[in-house]
């Protein structure tokens, strides 16, 4: 922004020229309004204030309408500064004249590009890097409202403390480029996948994640390392056991803001909030990738902006493509190409506010690319509308989290696809501890093999111990091709046996999937859990033949059609795969009073109906909770497992009223193979008048082939007092194997 005119040449009055760069009409009214320049140069282009000479300069200042001509958006004032000698010309903020003079631009806030060429129709590519040198790292970069035209990306390795910035959508950017590698409009190649080897690295001690302080394993080294300076960390192994495609088990960036070089020693500016076993750090890398360590970005943000790119089969271009950024910032970005945002390593960053538009071309495609060594940050509010796509589609996920992703949240996804193919719409391959949440929308045609969910082991991942979430999905599928899957989940042998920890719930898929499956399971899973609505549809397993190894994985749904057993098909495996059959609603029991004298009065029933499923596993949960009144005599409260009575409360008579509460729950495991014997085993927990009681539970002798009861009881010793209790008996899920 030009700053105000000053007051010594415009007599009393400030004149305010900064909202005149793009307002031709302003500019005219402005220069007839009888402004006094008072010796001032007027002029009306870059050019004319470089011919400006000392011998016909009479005052430091002047001020040009215009860059090449009056209202094109370069006017502004310049003063000359006969102390510097240096300086080059960036055709923007410093213009050097013919005799030497360094006319430097007094402006204040963010760089226009206007003021160095960008518009009209020019091919911006280079003249960006002028904008990135007069920036510094110390001003804004601004992109008036413009259409923009460039035939290679916009570099921003490096940059750091700035913000890019458009006014939305009026501000567009045009890649038009049809060379492989160029179609991209603002990029950075940081740190990525196959830059690893040539990084120069230090060993550190293990890390725990409260530490914030590192410690050379040669305390020397730390020499090596500078103050306020980005850094790759990363553990020193190599799972994929390639030197052209490394992917330890950890990668991120950190921020080293004070070094010990006496005791080998680096101080982060917080906690790294993760374990790292044999870590090292890195300096800087040789010659095949020698701007990945210094391309990182720091406290970056880009918003406000449309970008188009090119779709060709040689060229799909990215809105955004960065490889290493640390505490940055993107939002408000519109897309229409191959993709919107493809990050690689970005650390503490935040995400948010994109929509991408892909029309007429079958060519690869996501919403956001989340891939690589993705670390503590979150990707929210993404809407994606897909037209006209053909069966040639490669199109990716509208989200993808991909290879050594670690903690990174994922939620407010929109697709809008109802005409066209598409591949996943959620994509989790190879990172760890990721929550997707609340994704919506339409899709056209789901092919073959493709899942609306897809959540893998990556061929490259170092970890399959996964911990994913995804809660909350409304996806309706319009014409499900023969073999594509509502939720597919796949382990592999290689390099580590199992894919763990998976929680997929509040899930509705609305389309027919009643080929190969609703839910698809591959390869070896453990403590996988999933909860999916939907219209039809089998549950396909692999079969242990095929090197299936399923362990404690649980299926609960509420499907009421398609070729189930019981509610659901079953999945035969090894360990405890759990599938949610219907089951009878819990059982409630409002205040009652008890009154007897005789015997316990059952008060609340739970049927358990006989099974002739082989294994079975079920889980209950009983909870009640009241009070006795009056003082005749004693009082109890019980509850009977499959015949066997545990007393949960015992009342003195003189105990009564509020004064006496009583509460308890039971947590209930049954387990065994109940065409002969199973265990029965859990524990009670009450507390009666403020003391909790804890008593084990173990039965191990029950058949289930008949029906059994669980029965919640109460009695009284003496007639005319009572116990009023209320309580639920509730079964949370149940597995059938064969």
């Amino acid at each position: 922004m030009v700053a105000s005119v000053p007051n010594k040449f415009v007599g009393t009055t400030t004149q305010d020229v900064s909202s005149l760069d793009a307002n031709f009409d302003a500019l005219v009214n402005f220069l007839n309004s009888g402004v006094d320049f008072q010796g001032a140069e007027l002029v009306s282009s870059y050019a004319a204030i470089r011919a400006l000479t000392a011998s016909i300069t009479s005052t430091t200042l002047a001020f040009t309408t215009g860059r090449l001509s009056m209202g094109d958006g370069g006017m502004g004032w310049f003063r000359a500064d006969a102390s510097d000698t240096t300086s080059a010309d960036n055709d923007g903020t410093i213009l050097v004249a013919t005799d030497g003079m360094r006319w430097k631009r007094l402006f204040a806030g963010a760089l226009n590009v206007l003021w160095f060429g960008f518009g009209g129709g020019v091919d911006i590519a280079s003249l960006w890097a002028n904008v990135v040198s007069a920036s510094g790292n110390l001003y804004d970069i601004w992109f008036p409202p413009e259409h923009y035209y460039t035939s290679d990306y916009l570099d921003c390795a490096g940059l750091k403390f700035i913000d890019i910035y458009g006014d939305g959508f009026a501000s567009h950017i045009e890649n038009n480029s049809t060379t492989a590698g160029h179609g991209s409009v603002f990029v950075s190649y940081g740190p990525q996948r196959g830059t690893i080897p040539d990084f120069t690295t230090y060993a550190l001690n293990d890390i725990v994640p409260s530490d914030h302080v590192l410690t050379f394993v040669t305390a020397a080294d730390a020499a090596n390392i500078v103050a306020g300076e980005l850094y790759y960390l990363g553990s020193n192994d190599n799972v994929v056991s390639s030197t052209t495609v490394p992917l330890p088990t950890f990668s991120t960036i950190i921020k080293v803001v004070a070094v010990d070089t006496t005791g080998g020693t680096v101080t982060l500016d917080s906690a790294l909030g993760w374990g790292v076993a044999s870590p090292v750090i890195s300096n800087t890398n040789t010659t095949a990738n020698p701007t990945s360590q210094a391309g990182m970005l720091e406290e970056v943000g880009v918003h406000g902006f449309r970008f188009t790119t090119p779709q060709t089969a040689s060229e799909g271009g990215k809105g955004i493509n960065f490889a290493g950024m640390y505490k940055c910032h993107i939002h408000n970005i519109h897309e229409n190409g191959q993709t919107a945002v493809s990050l690689n390593m970005i650390v503490r960053s935040h995400i948010h506010d994109l929509s991408f538009t892909l029309d007429d071309y079958g060519w690869g495609a996501y919403g956001a690319e989340i891939a690589w060594g993705c670390t503590d940050s979150t990707i929210e509010n993404i809407s994606t509308d897909v037209r006209n796509m053909n069966a040639n589609t490669t199109l990716h996920p509208a989200v993808e989290v991909s290879e050594q992703g670690h903690g990174v949240t994922v939620r407010n996804i929109r697709v809008n696809a109802p005409e066209s193919y598409f591949q996943d719409v959620i994509g989790l391959q190879g990172s760890v501890h990721t929550t997707v949440q609340n994704v919506h929308g339409v899709i056209g045609v789901l092919p073959q093999y493709q899942p609306v969910i897809n959540c893998l082991a990556h061929s490259l991942s170092p970890s399959h111990d996964m911990h994913y979430v995804i809660d909350g999905v409304d996806m309706r599928v319009v014409s499900p091709q023969a073999g594509c899957f509502g939720v597919a989940i796949g382990g592999s042998a290689s390099p580590n046996p199992f894919l763990k920890n998976i929680d997929i719930k509040n899930v509705h898929l609305d389309g027919d999937f009643s080929g190969d499956g609703l839910i698809h399971l591959t390869g070896q899973l453990e403590n996988v859990t999933i909860e999916v609505e939907g219209t039809s549809g089998t549950i396909a397993a692999t079969s242990a033949a095929n090197g299936a190894v399923f362990n404690n994985v649980r299926i609960l749904n509420s499907i009421t059609d398609g070729p189930y057993s019981a509610g659901v098909e079953r999945i035969y495996g090894s360990g405890n795969t759990r599938v949610g059959n219907a089951s009878p609603p819990a059982a409630r029991l409002a205040p009652t009073l008890v009154a007897d004298t005789a015997a316990n009065i059952g008060v609340l029933d739970y049927t358990l109906v006989g099974t002739d499923s082989k294994y079975q596993n079920d889980r209950f949960l009983i909870k009640c909770q009241g009070y006795p009144t009056g003082t005749a005599g004693a009082k109890t409260v019980a509850i009977s497992i499959f015949g066997t009575v545990y007393t949960l409360a015992s009342f003195a008579a003189a105990d009564t009223g509020s004064s006496a509460p009583f509460t308890a729950e039971i947590e209930l495991i049954l387990s065994g193979d109940y065409t002969t014997a199973a265990g029965v085993y859990g524990t009670i927990r009450s507390w009666v008048k403020g003391v909790l009681t804890e008593l084990p539970i173990y039965l191990s002798a029950v058949t289930f082939t008949g029906d059994e009861l669980l029965q919640l009881q109460a009695w009284v010793a003496v007639s005319g007092d009572t116990v009023e209790i209320w309580g639920t008996i509730e079964r949370l899920y149940q597995e059938n194997t064969n």
